[in-house]
């Protein structure tokens, strides 16, 4: 699991291979000498031991959680208390395969999630798993009555700009309202809230950018910031982009801050950044696209505390997110700022930590939506920051919510939801207010089959135009079938950075670090229709949902355990997976599913309670074949799996093989197979692949 960096000369910051733990690197960005930091984990834990080798770092940027103060030992409650307890070591100790934890990879995905507006390798965009917190977008806001907000897109012209301020203080608004779960719906019908930079029916990419930075709205509309690479002071040359007619918004030549998590407003003319400097977190600055300059540094929080995440709902309203506690009860603190002037308008707290994946604003700014748990989706009103509608969904406790997001055309509100291995989206219509299933498949698609990587930007995202939903930047959704019906992956370590859906395909950052473009993937929409109508009633199709397939399983090369055992194993797993799909096993049958099942040596891994133990770790990897007659292959899938990420209960290598295997038989339940092939090449089998 990669261990994020920054750099303390150009405040770059990288995603480091974790086995460069306690190493001295070179920034790839200055050249100047960077010190990783190895995770402490508790006493009872192992580590991960490994020897230097080239190519350390993963191409992504990230802003770095801040580590959690443990709490002090307990004392003895013997004689006086004056005597401390020795602490005891677990004697049935929790081992991991890295060097980090489970603990750690939430903190770091969580930390990713509430990273502003930027791309997520790149400390840009707020890419919470579900797509959506913070950027509200644009137009003029509405309080509980509909009446707009001043100043919110329609209100303080681009000529109140004070570029001369360096540190206005927020104005204090004592007290605030507490948000809690409803118990039953209200508030319905909600005015639809449309987009104030739409999109058309194809994307315009007219002039190469370099992306090492890159930051969209979180809103679904058409802006992208494009250009900011790293200086020693500040970020430097940026260009914001409609993308749908290819014309330039603006730019800005040198932004002098040490800026971290950024925010684009909906229509691309205004960017904040949370500073990055310890002693200034508290503080953001926005700047103008339009004009090139600084509009004003705004200190949303007091000096030593930070703000969490932040979006531009409009050029000139800000909402900042930040974390407290009340009588010893975490709260998550939501206010929103007047960018010309500085004040702070209103501030709502959540009785909970608000979960920055479950939430999104509507195109034009004028909600946010805020999915509680799977049960509950409450609305509420940017410019009076109030609770003005909520919907209820029939979901059981064993669900966990994935996503939530908006459509362009801001009246309805897609929601993810996660069982087991099915993930399934209802939408929310503003209208009515009543969830309904949009779609629904066997995947959980929130990481790489090819690279193991986990996606870190956007779990949740309506393609433009309503054909459908974007799930974590890779899968395809087709809204008419509810089908998943194309899958996007790439091979590059740079692969779970921030994607966009398009109305014609998925905008990717495609290329090496230096050289990386924004580049459109596209979509075959019209091949998809074609083949879904096909689909039900093609009887020459070789696969098609009541179809039989063969299912052939070779074991290579195990580094532990039996090989009849590990066939047996595989091919359950496998005839579960099939049946899921509507496909029984039966020899003789026109496709054969083929998997062969290898293993090789991993990492040296480290006993922390013995620094003299290390065994060897286990690297699997499962290669599946869909293949038709004559052996010649139509499909192929491969799974992987990295030991740094398994869990085991014994320091031993024969421990490490089998967690990796168990984590392989459950890749197989989450991955997506093709449920359509069809004879004929005018068709598309579904769902379709297309890697970068």
């Amino acid at each position: 699991m990669p261990i994020r960096v920054k750099c303390r000369s150009c405040s770059k910051v990288l995603a480091v291979k974790d086995t460069a733990a306690g190493k001295t690197l070179k920034c790839p960005e200055c050249g100047e000498p960077i010190r990783v930091p190895r995770p402490k984990p508790p006493e009872e834990e192992y580590e991960e031991y490994d020897e230097y080798d080239d190519g350390e770092y993963d191409d992504e940027e990230y802003e770095a959680p801040q580590p959690r103060r443990r709490s002090p030992a307990r004392k003895s409650s013997g004689s006086g208390g004056k005597k401390k307890s020795k602490k005891q070591p677990n004697r049935t100790p929790l081992i991991i395969g890295g060097a980090i934890g489970g603990v750690v990879i939430i903190g770091i995905i969580l930390a990713v999630l509430m990273s502003g507006g930027g791309d997520a390798g790149n400390g840009g965009d707020t890419v919470d798993g579900s797509g959506a917190i913070a950027a509200s977008n644009g137009a003029d806001a509405a309080d509980s009555t509909g009446a707009a907000s001043a100043g919110n897109g329609s209100g303080s012209p681009a000529g109140s700009v004070d570029s001369t301020n360096a540190g206005s203080s927020a104005v204090g608004v004592a007290g605030s309202s507490v948000v809690a779960a409803p118990d039953a719906p209200f508030g319905w019908p909600l005015a639809a809230d449309t987009s104030v930079l739409p999109w058309g029916e194809t994307t315009k990419l007219t002039k190469p950018d370099a992306v090492m930075g890159m930051t969209y709205p979180n809103a679904p509309t058409a802006a992208v910031a494009l250009g900011f690479g790293a200086t020693k002071v500040g970020l430097q040359g940026s260009r914001s982009v409609n993308l749908a007619t290819g014309e330039q918004i603006g730019s800005i030549d040198v932004v002098t801050t040490t800026a971290g998590s950024r925010t684009l407003s909906p229509d691309g003319t205004t960017v904040a950044f949370i500073h990055q400097e310890s002693s200034e977190k508290h503080q953001v600055t926005v700047w103008s696209y339009t004009t090139g300059q600084k509009i004003r540094t705004i200190d949303v929080e007091q000096p030593g505390q930070k703000v969490s995440s932040l979006t531009l709902t409009s050029p000139d309203r800000l909402l900042t997110f930040s974390d407290q506690r009340i009588d010893g009860k975490p709260q998550r603190l939501l206010k929103l700022f007047d960018v010309s002037t500085g004040a702070e308008l209103k501030r709502l707290a959540f009785e909970n930590v608000l979960d920055l994946t479950h939430c999104t604003i509507s195109p034009g700014g004028k909600y946010l939506a805020y999915l509680i748990d799977t049960s509950n989706l409450l609305i509420i009103d940017v410019g009076s920051l109030a609770v003005v509608a909520a919907a209820k969904f029939a979901n059981s406790p064993i669900y966990r919510s994935s996503g939530v997001a908006f459509n362009s055309t801001g009246d309805r509100i897609a929601c993810g939801f996660v069982k087991d291995s099915l993930t399934r989206i209802e939408v929310v219509d503003l209208a009515t207010g009543k969830p309904s299933v949009g779609g629904e498949f066997i995947g959980d698609v929130g990481y790489s089959p090819i690279t193991g990587a986990i996606y870190l930007g956007t779990s949740l995202e309506w393609i433009p135009g309503d054909t459908g939903w974007c799930v974590s930047g890779s899968c395809i959704v087709d809204a008419e079938s509810g089908k998943a019906v194309w899958f996007i992956d790439s091979t590059a370590q740079n692969g779970s950075q921030r994607r966009r859906p398009a109305p014609d395909g998925l905008l990717v950052p495609a290329g090496s670090l230096i050289d990386r473009q924004l580049t459109l993937i596209p979509v075959p929409w019209s091949s998809i229709r074609s083949s879904i109508a096909a689909a039900d009633n093609d009887t020459s199709s070789l696969l098609r949902k009541g179809s039989s397939v063969s299912l052939l399983v070779e074991v290579g090369a195990l580094s532990h355990g039996d090989a009849t055992q590990t066939a047996t194993a595989l091919k359950e797993s496998l005839t579960k997976r099939l049946a899921a799909d509507g496909l029984t096993v039966a020899d003789g049958s026109a496709i054969t599913v083929y998997a062969h099942y290898s293993e090789k040596a991993g990492h040296m891994a480290q006993n922390m309670l013995d620094r003299t133990q290390q065994v060897q770790t286990t690297n699997a990897l499962i290669k599946l074949e869909w293949r038709g007659s004559g052996g010649t292959a139509l499909r192929t899938l491969d799974i992987t799996v990295n030991p740094s990420l398994v869990r085991v209960k014994e320091f031993s290598a024969a421990a490490y093989r089998d967690a990796v295997f168990e984590k392989a038989i459950k890749q197989i339940d989450s991955c997506s197979f093709p449920y359509y092939i069809p004879s004929s090449s005018d068709q598309k089998s579904l769902p379709g692949l297309t890697i970068f």
